[in-house]
C-alpha cells in the first residue's frame, strides 16, 4: 500500500498533467475513472484508442471514461491521453 506521501505526489503530478491537457478533473470513483472536459480530435482519439483500447470518449461531456479497480490505472489513462495529443 503506498504510503500518504506517495499518493500526495501521485496526485500533484496528475492535476500537472490534466493542465497540460487542458482538462479540469479526474474522478476515480467505483471502479471507473473519469477525465473532462476535454477536447479531442479524431487523430488523438484513434490514438488514444491505440493505448487504451477500452477507453471511451463522450463528445457531449467531453469526457473519457476508463473502467478499473486501481488508481494507477487512472494515471496510465492520462499519460495515454498526453502520448496521444503529442502523436496526433
Amino acid at each position: 500500500m503506498p504510503e500518504p506521501v506517495e499518493n500526495l505526489f501521485a496526485i500533484q503530478e496528475v492535476k500537472l498533467k490534466l493542465a497540460r491537457l487542458g482538462a479540469g478533473y479526474l474522478i476515480f470513483r467505483g471502479g471507473r475513472v473519469s477525465v473532462g472536459p476535454v477536447v479531442l480530435g479524431s487523430g488523438e482519439l484513434r490514438e488514444l484508442r491505440a493505448e487504451v483500447e477500452t477507453a471511451v470518449y463522450s463528445t457531449g461531456n467531453r469526457e473519457v471514461t476508463l473502467r478499473g479497480d486501481e488508481f494507477t490505472g487512472a494515471l496510465k489513462l492520462v499519460d495515454a491521453m498526453l502520448a496521444a495529443r503529442q502523436a496526433a
